[in-house]
């Protein structure tokens, strides 16, 4: 379950594994569950912030809100990806123990809807996603997705430097583009990880191939 955070200059802050990096713990003034879903905004489909605690100019801190919408970017990208492979709609989820981390969007220890046509667990918000959500242009009339893999697969893994953070001089630099590494993965069914490194930290996004030839939110 992903939490939030109130600190007193009234911004918002996602905790845990998506803990925003510029913020410390005991700052915060008020912690409650990231209900994404409860906090969507009708006029604008985004989420907001509560309106029972913090002022009138309550909101995301910047780098949080980001992540927030890295998190619906990839959730558009594979709900349309996984309409256009299969034809299954209206879908009745089932509610089980948490599997993880969702696989479509990568919010942390979410994957609680599960699918026995899809067989996918994922977020409450994906879920509704893939049910409210717009479909595709000439959706399948059978299942094209290809069969799992039983084995191991290594993925194909991309690093790139920016800001203040310098490439080792051991390392070589890649010979490929990032889009041309995704695109790789793709064609060889194998998982995708990128991983840009930043001045303190780094940010790690991992896909799953079918989700490399991806449309722009």
């Amino acid at each position: 379950m992903v939490e939030m955070g109130l600190t007193p200059t009234d911004r918002w802050h996602l905790l845990g594994k998506h803990g925003c990096h510029y913020v410390e713990s005991a700052e915060f003034v008020e912690t409650r569950e990231f209900d994404e879903l409860a906090l969507i905004r009708p006029e604008l489909g985004i989420p907001g912030v509560p309106s029972d605690v913090g002022g009138p100019d309550a909101r995301w801190c910047r780098h949080c809100e980001d992540t927030i919408d890295d998190m619906r970017s990839r959730r558009y990208n594979a709900v349309g990806n996984m309409k256009s492979q299969v034809p299954y709609r209206d879908i009745s989820w089932q509610t089980v123990d948490c599997a993880g981390d969702c696989p479509w969007c990568g919010k942390a220890d979410s994957a609680t809807q599960y699918d026995d046509y899809l067989d996918e667990t994922v977020c409450p918000a994906c879920a509704w996603k893939y049910n409210n959500g717009p479909d595709v242009e000439d959706p399948p009339e059978t299942d094209l997705r290809q069969e799992k893999p039983t084995d191991e697969v290594d993925p194909v893994r991309y690093t790139y430097y920016t800001g203040n953070a310098d490439r080792p001089p051991d390392e070589p630099s890649p010979s490929e583009s990032h889009e041309q590494a995704r695109q790789r993965a793709a064609d060889e069914h194998r998982p995708y990880v990128e991983v840009k490194i930043k001045a303190k930290y780094a940010d790690v996004v991992c896909d799953h191939p079918s989700l490399a030839k991806m449309r722009t939110a």
